[in-house]
């Protein structure tokens, strides 16, 4: 046996020593550094697609577009950029955004305040980077002041921000820098495609809304909608003679000098004790003076001393120069009270408006609406809604913005995010599940159980529903009773807009229940598109089991009763969306698609090529995904290999030293 060396190692005649080896790798390390310069690290585009809007991933970049207020990437002189860096590491030469330059921001993902998913937002949440001791974004707010205004556009691009969470004490105020409290503070530029949900705003005076604190010079916000709360803080213990204007919107605080609004709305609910003349609270904006809203509406409930209104607190007088405010095919139903008791200074326009500051124009509200009655009725163009399509784009042809679903429904928007040239309202939020409730912050069941407390419970047991053998006109339903032994009654309830309809009152009589140990089914003849059901015991609780939907087509649903995400997309479908320039979904031969396959071996793999039905020349390129951007292979300091090229086949080789 050999002896041990003191390595620990077997010492072998006739081979280096393991010392020797690592040393003689160490010294051919540092020959090869020595004779070759350092690699610098790779510039990112953050404007991949180069549509002229920098790309914002998260909210460490979405607080530093405060650097870039006009949105061209470019910070102004002595501004100090750490936070931007940080933000944007090692961004290509001018964000990578075309030669004209960039003109604002788009969003690329959902985000949200509540990175633990525990329904709170506190210290625990992004590390406490925006709680700020329990005040939130409040010293945020993307442009602050008339100077200091985002004047760039903003796309959302369907997505959410969720949870913001802002409370503005007035004792917390530095002069008028927090005076518009908001996502964005004053906003000259242009905002679309957004979502605000659970917004939770606590403020004691300024300009507050979810989106927006002030819409100015021809700001605007289209096709964007707020789900949450905004209130007015108590004031300060120390401050005997407290300021308590307040304007306070759903979408935005204030709108002035030729702003508007087209095809956005709120839920949020509006609360304060502000009773100073032109300061007020409203379903969708607090003051209105100068501008025009457009197609779009208001559900949430406002409460306030007075000049509140479901859908404009103030309508005020325009500055000189400026267009007289103009509503236009818009409507709100939120009820509008004086702590729990109607509110008369709600009373211009049927409770669109709670106060006038001066001699009001008539034509000021056209086709606007706030007649729960009236807008139920009618489930298209006609009747009060007959002027209802609008166009809202400028190109001279109506756009079809609304969807009136049934007789007993509210119209609702629709849009086009997912861009498949068809526009719906299932892609605007939950808008019909939210008539009543706030969307997204409630499941339907929760929304159900707080408009009819007196029918509705929290299930004690984990009760549930599935629907299964679905045909054309008969469906069977299971409902799983967890550990509930107790007897049964079963009832059916249809499901319509914000409340609950008896299964008898459509003439359909409720079929047998068959019990069976921990489950019970039922088989129905005929069903609604969406059906919800209620189990009751005899002993007068009633236990809500959520919902099915007994659709033919119907999408799988979770225990919630919420369909499930999308399947997360390939590396190869992301390359295709985020490198349109180089990937192409059509080769011009759908029944011989190409596509490219991976045999690894130990220290290269062999990469094969179907070219399907293409016979022309092709060229290798090839890149290194990072999961943000692509690096040319040549970037990476290596030699694209030859490719070689057998009839409908292309093969090449290369080292595997790559992912």
């Amino acid at each position: 046996m050999k002896a041990a060396n003191r390595s620990g190692l077997l010492a072998v005649p006739g081979r280096p020593k393991p010392a020797l080896i690592l040393l003689a790798a160490a010294m051919l390390l540092l020959l090869l550094a020595a004779a070759q310069p350092a690699m610098a690290a790779e510039s990112i585009d953050y404007d991949t697609d180069d549509d002229g809007l920098i790309e914002i991933h998260n909210l460490a970049q979405l607080k530093s577009i405060g650097l870039d207020l006009d949105g061209d990437g470019r910070l102004g002189s002595g501004v100090r950029s750490q936070l931007w860096e940080e933000s944007f590491p090692n961004a290509a030469e001018g964000m990578g955004c075309p030669a004209t330059g960039c003109r604002g921001h788009e969003l690329e993902a959902d985000l949200d305040f509540d990175s633990n998913g525990d329904s709170l937002v506190t210290a625990d949440d992004h590390d406490g980077a925006y709680w700020h001791g329990g005040a939130g974004w409040f010293n945020e707010a993307i442009g602050y002041s008339t100077s200091t205004s985002y004047s760039a556009e903003f796309n959302g691009n369907g997505h959410t921000i969720s949870n913001l969470v802002i409370k503005m004490p007035d004792h917390a105020r530095i002069g008028n820098y927090h005076n518009y409290i908001g996502l964005f503070g004053l906003v000259t530029g242009t905002i679309r495609n957004l979502g605000v949900i659970n917004a939770d705003i606590g403020v004691e005076r300024g300009h507050a809304g979810i989106i927006a604190s002030v819409l100015y010079t021809g700001g605007s916000i289209r096709n964007s909608y707020t789900t949450g709360k905004i209130y007015q803080l108590d004031p300060h213990p120390l401050n005997p003679k407290p300021n308590r204007r307040l304007s306070a919107g759903g979408l935005v605080g204030g709108m002035s000098n030729n702003a508007e609004i087209v095809a956005s709305y709120s839920t949020a609910s509006i609360s304060g004790d502000s009773s100073y003349i032109n300061r007020g609270l409203g379903g969708l904006v607090g003051r209105l003076r100068s501008g025009r809203i457009t197609a779009s509406y208001a559900t949430g409930q406002v409460t306030n001393r007075s000049a509140s209104g479901a859908l404009l607190g103030v309508l005020g007088l325009p500055v000189d120069g400026y267009q007289l405010p103009v509503v236009t095919a818009s409507y709100a139903t939120g009820a509008v009270n004086h702590y729990g008791r109607p509110l008369p200074g709600a009373r211009y326009f049927k409770g669109l408006v709670g106060q006038l500051s001066y001699i009001i124009h008539f034509n000021h509200f056209v086709d606007s609406y706030s007649s729960v009655a009236e807008l139920q009725e009618p489930t298209g163009y006609t009747g009060i809604f007959a002027n209802w399509n609008r166009d809202l784009d400028g190109d001279g042809n109506p756009d079809d913005p609304w969807d009136f679903g049934t007789a007993s429904e509210y119209p609702v928007l629709k849009v086009d995010f997912n861009g498949d040239g068809k526009a719906t309202w299932e892609e605007f939020g939950s808008q019909r599940a939210s008539q009543g409730a706030t969307p997204n912050s409630q499941s339907p069941e929760e929304q159900a159980a707080a408009a009819h407390p007196e029918v509705y419970k929290e299930a004690e047991y984990g009760l549930k529903v599935a629907c299964s053998d679905v045909q054309k006109f008969h469906a069977k339903l299971t409902f799983d009773l967890g550990g509930y032994t107790g007897k049964l009654a079963l009832s059916l309830s249809l499901w319509g807009s914000s409340s609950y309809l008896s299964y008898e009152s459509h003439g359909l009589k409720t079929p047998a229940l068959h019990r069976n140990g921990k489950t019970a089914s039922v088989e129905i003849s005929t069903h609604p598109p969406k059906t919800r059901f209620r189990l009751d015991t005899p002993d007068g609780r009633n236990l809500l089991l959520g919902y099915a939907d007994c659709r033919i087509d119907a999408p799988a649903l979770d225990e919630d009763g919420n369909p499930p995400p999308p399947p997360p997309k390939t590396p190869e479908e992301r390359a295709a969306e985020d490198n349109k320039e180089v990937y192409e979904a059509d080769n011009g031969n759908d029944d011989a698609p190409m596509s490219v396959s991976c045999e690894v071996g130990d220290d290269s793999a062999t990469l094969t090529f179907n070219l399907g039905g293409h016979s022309g020349a092709v060229q290798l390129t090839l890149m290194q995904w990072d999961g943000v951007v692509f690096r040319s292979y040549a970037a990476l300091g290596l030699t694209a290999p030859t490719l070689q090229r057998n009839g409908q086949t292309a093969t090449v080789e290369i080292p595997t030293h790559t992912p």
